[in-house]
């Protein structure tokens, strides 16, 4: 369907396939330097296209373009989906595909972000940023982000608890854009059901952290619990 890499001449390319034929976008105003990081981007709609490196506008097409994205092709990331050889030599982080045309500001905006590269501790077992944009009660939607596969599933007490990006916990961290918001009475909670018995989260020895921020005291707060086993949890004194 389309393709987007750099050339062996170093110019960045859009390539797409339409009605049998091989289309091209090609930026040729400048090339690309071996050993420098760029960022890049490639908005697309049916009537027009752009070229953007580290954020500035560089080319411009208005190609009409039908047909192009409607099938279930996977998408390959390193290299070209027919694997004629012509992967990416280099390093690329950092890939993501928005629905829609993003304007030039968001891409800037996208392009400045920065956050806080910590090193992932080796023995992390479950990690649940809550970043999802909404929660509707479907098994799995709480994303574990360590690599384990324990995602967790809201439940319905009343209503639905929701997240939130009210404020960053961390000011300028894409880490922490979102948050879990409850209201401590009727809005139910997060659920993780433990894999089975001698699990990995059966522990004797482990460390849970979490940022936590309070609208409200009453009889106690409860931030984690599992079973009759352990809670931690914020008295009103």
């Amino acid at each position: 369907n389309y393709r987007f890499y750099v050339r062996s001449t170093r110019e960045l390319r859009f390539q797409w396939k339409m009605g049998g034929v091989q289309n091209y976008m090609t930026y040729s105003g400048a090339t690309l330097d071996v050993g420098t990081w760029y960022h890049v981007a490639l908005t697309v709609s049916p009537s027009e296209q752009k070229l953007y490196i580290n954020g500035a506008l560089v080319e411009t097409a208005n190609n009409v373009m039908t047909g192009v994205s409607v099938d279930n092709s996977v998408i390959v990331m390193g290299d070209s989906a027919n694997g004629d050889n012509t992967g990416f030599s280099g390093n690329i982080d950092e890939v993501r595909i928005y629905q829609g045309v993003l304007t030039a500001s968001e891409l800037n905006t996208i392009k400045d972000e920065t956050r806080v590269c910590m090193a992932q501790p080796l023995n992390l077992v479950g990690e649940w940023r809550f970043d999802e944009a909404s929660w509707a009660g479907t098994a799995g939607e709480v994303i574990d982000s360590s690599g384990n596969g324990l995602n967790a599933t809201v439940i319905n007490s009343g209503s639905l608890p929701t997240t939130s990006n009210t404020d960053a916990v961390v000011p300028g961290s894409t880490g922490t854009c979102r948050f879990g918001d409850f209201n401590g009475t009727s809005d139910g909670y997060v659920n993780l059901a433990d894999p089975g018995v001698n699990s990995i989260l059966d522990l004797d020895r482990f460390t849970l952290t979490a940022w936590v921020y309070i609208d409200s005291l009453g009889a106690y707060h409860s931030i984690t619990t599992k079973g009759g086993n352990y809670e931690l949890f914020i008295t009103d004194t």
